[in-house]
């Protein structure tokens, strides 16, 4: 949770909500549109950057 808790610290909530949107629009998000990470709003954008074939360091530490 520690990672969560840097990204919510360093991370705008209107950048967060339109991220969230986004990845519901296309179908990787199902939750609540919070502004905030969460743990299922990180699996959704990894799993998102994992289609899309962008190495994150990020994947690595939480797979």
């Amino acid at each position: 949770m520690n990672a969560l808790n840097q990204l919510n610290n360093t991370t705008d909530t209107s950048s967060i909500l339109e991220l969230l949107k986004n990845l519901q629009k296309l179908k990787f998000f199902f939750g609540d549109l919070t502004g905030f990470y969460n743990a299922d709003f990180y699996m959704s954008l990894i799993s998102y950057k994992k289609v899309l074939y962008i190495w994150d360091p990020g994947v690595a530490i939480s797979v």
